[in-house]
């Protein structure tokens, strides 16, 4: 499963290129129905190419161009534990519909590898007014500015919430779940190229798997 983003319609979409078919097409094919064919349709996931895949949810606004009608997939899932979760309780679904229960994917354990969580910091309070002022003009615009990074942080969130949730989500299945996520000292942009930097990276990230190097463990003996 790889995740893009639709950016052709409004509201855009979560697409995901498989490498199998679709829950709907398995329904469909199984009950003898069209499968349905609307003019937003994608190729089978047999014609689908993988580096078309990885250029579709790797084209991030501002860094890459987008791939046809795809953008970066993490503008809707830019931690995609639980449309991974989602996908296999619907396919499951399928199979037990169609009476196909002994096909059925049982999940062993969910690990979700994070690229480094950024420090907290303190933030002006948002506070969007009319404004009765020329000063009053330059705060909205800055508060305007600062309601901006909050939506994007908040549609592009890969911790926090979105992370309890799917913790919460194995758990009601009862599969061990496991989150591998540095905390880094800095925000580090996807661009940066200051080697100080990326190498205080590689450090905290070595730092924090030495510490736990037990947990670790108790997970290659469920992936062995």
């Amino acid at each position: 499963m790889v995740t893009a983003t639709v950016a052709d319609i409004f509201p855009p979409d979560i697409h995901i290129f498989r490498n199998y078919d679709p829950p709907d097409d398995v329904l469909a094919s199984a009950k003898q129905e069209s499968i349905n064919k609307n003019a937003k349709s994608f190729p089978k996931p047999s014609e689908q190419l993988v580096w078309m895949a990885a250029r579709s949810s790797g084209a991030a606004p501002t860094y890459f161009r987008p791939c046809g009608k795809f953008v970066d997939g993490g503008l809707i899932s830019n931690n995609p534990t639980l449309d991974a979760l989602t996908e296999i309780v619907k396919y499951n679904a399928v199979l037990e519909n169609i009476g196909e229960s002994d096909k059925k994917y049982k999940l062993v354990t969910v690990v979700s590898l994070g690229t480094g969580s950024m420090p907290v910091t303190q933030v002006p309070i948002i506070d969007i007014f009319r404004p009765d002022s020329i000063m009053g003009v330059a705060k909205m615009a800055f508060m305007a500015s600062s309601l901006g990074q909050l939506l994007v942080e908040q549609a592009t969130q890969a911790d926090g919430q979105v992370v309890e949730r799917a913790k919460a989500w194995c758990h009601s299945l009862n599969v061990p779940y496991f989150r591998v996520n540095p905390p880094l000292s800095e925000n580090i942009p996807m661009d940066e190229t200051n080697n100080t930097k990326l190498i205080n990276m590689l450090w905290e990230t070595t730092a924090y798997m030495h510490n736990r190097k037990e947990e670790l463990k108790k997970l290659t003996l469920l992936l062995v």
